[in-house]
């Protein structure tokens, strides 16, 4: 199993935290935080994701900045 940085790991479980108190009417917002966290977990425990593949930093990454792009997470 990969070792996943323990400052990024706590950092998406915090957006995971912030996206069910903040985005409680908004699924498809709340959605698109979770998937990052399922893709996170997905990346520690070395399983596949929807896609069937198993996630690397870089698309963790990925999938953080375009968070922050499109305003989902304002930090």
């Amino acid at each position: 199993m990969p070792d996943i940085n323990p400052t990024l790991d706590t950092m998406v479980n915090e957006f995971k935290d912030y996206a069910n108190k903040t985005y409680i009417s908004n699924d498809k917002k709340r959605n698109e935080i979770i998937y990052l966290y399922n893709m996170k977990e997905n990346y520690k425990n070395g399983t596949p994701g929807e896609d069937g593949k198993v996630p690397t930093l870089g698309d963790i990454m990925h999938c953080i900045y375009y968070l922050r792009w499109e305003r989902i997470l304002p930090f």
